[in-house]
């Protein structure tokens, strides 16, 4: 679970987030509408952001993902999304979609949307910029650069 009790005076502060080998967040079970916006989260040893197969509308907007061991921002669950962040150095992919049950066609409706990604794979796993599966997900407008293999890659339906 994550909290933040914003203070008196904390825009202008830094806030530093960096556990040294877990998710800097996690979106865990059933967490529901919660967004991160205008976020900094670097150095940590695992992925920037994760969300749980079962979280539904949750999102990070306008942040900045650098220097993960991990995958900057890992979506699943429903209705999640990254939008407007710049997610650079990280050690696999630079963001991972997936949700929805093919099988059904019931749509994931995750998505990564106006995102700058750039410099992943640097820890020699994974290394698109951004990998797409499940079923009823989208990417868009997103602007991948320098990755040592693909841009983006994927799978599934829809």
């Amino acid at each position: 679970m994550f909290y933040f009790y914003p203070y008196e005076g904390w825009q202008s502060q830094q806030l530093l987030l960096a556990p040294s080998t877990y998710d800097i967040v996690q979106f865990g079970a059933n967490a529901q509408h919660i967004y991160l916006r205008d976020i900094a989260l670097k150095v940590g040893g695992g992925n920037g952001v994760a969300f749980d197969a079962s979280s539904n509308h949750c999102g990070v907007i306008g942040g900045e993902i650098k220097n993960v061991t991990g995958i900057g921002a890992v979506i699943r669950g429903a209705d999640n999304f990254v939008r407007d962040c710049d997610i650079s150095f990280t050690g696999s992919k630079g963001i991972s979609i997936s949700g929805g049950v093919e099988t059904q066609l019931i749509q994931g409706r995750n998505y990564a949307e106006n995102n700058i990604i750039h410099d992943t794979g640097t820890g020699g796993g994974d290394k698109q910029g951004i990998t797409i599966n499940g079923c009823g997900n989208r990417v868009s407008n997103n602007h991948i650069y320098n990755t040592p293999t693909h841009g983006m890659n994927g799978g599934g339906m829809e």
